[in-house]
């Protein structure tokens, strides 16, 4: 059993200052261009095992460019879409709720790759991969989260409590996670344990 710490972390280079709780033992990197920073990524520890294809576990919040007369139902359609000529690939569940008080849509999926890369004898590894987007007037921030199939559950608790602790700083309302959150992660600690630890 790997126990967990969280740390909080505020963003105020992200092109949408943020805040939001990631295991302590985890890295941040924000990838900005001219001083604004559009992605934040959250890397886990480095795998070592060659059943998980050396694939380390890694959550990502994003800004989307803006788009035309779209909403984050369609965005979860079209990103489905880029995922399904993907070997093995498979939608797993999708949802509709809100997240720090914005509309958002869930997907999940997995699919196959083959892994380590640049290898001799790569085995084929399935991934796992849980993406959340809200809905922002034209733009979507994407929470994501990656991981393979082996390791998926260990870190899925800790991208519940990255979700349900993401806020803007500029805004005074906090979190507001509901119903997506509610229907399908459970709106306690609790359920959510329960959920991963019966997710394979």
């Amino acid at each position: 059993m790997i126990v967990k710490t969280y740390e909080s972390y505020q963003s105020k280079k992200f092109i949408l200052p943020c805040s939001f709780l990631y295991p302590s033992e985890w890295r941040i990197l924000e990838m900005a261009e001219q001083d604004e920073c559009h992605c934040i990524y959250i890397g886990g520890p480095r795998n070592q095992s060659k059943e998980s294809g050396l694939y380390t576990a890694a959550f990502k919040i994003a800004l989307s460019q803006p788009l035309a007369e779209a909403s984050a139902e369609s965005a979860v359609s079209s990103l489905a879409s880029s995922y399904s000529k993907l070997a093995g690939y498979k939608v797993v569940r999708k949802a509709l709720g809100k997240i720090a008080g914005q509309s958002a849509s869930e997907i999940e999926v997995t699919y196959s790759m083959l892994l380590p890369l640049h290898t001799v004898d790569p085995q084929s590894v399935i991934i796992h991969e849980r993406h959340v987007l809200l809905d922002l007037s034209g733009q979507f921030l994407e929470l994501s989260y990656s991981a393979s199939e082996q390791d998926y559950t260990a870190w899925l608790e800790a991208f519940f409590i990255l979700v349900r602790t993401f806020y803007f700083l500029e805004k005074s309302q906090t979190m507001l996670s509901s119903p997506l959150v509610a229907e399908a992660w459970g709106d306690t600690t609790e359920i959510c344990d329960e959920r991963a630890s019966g997710e394979k």
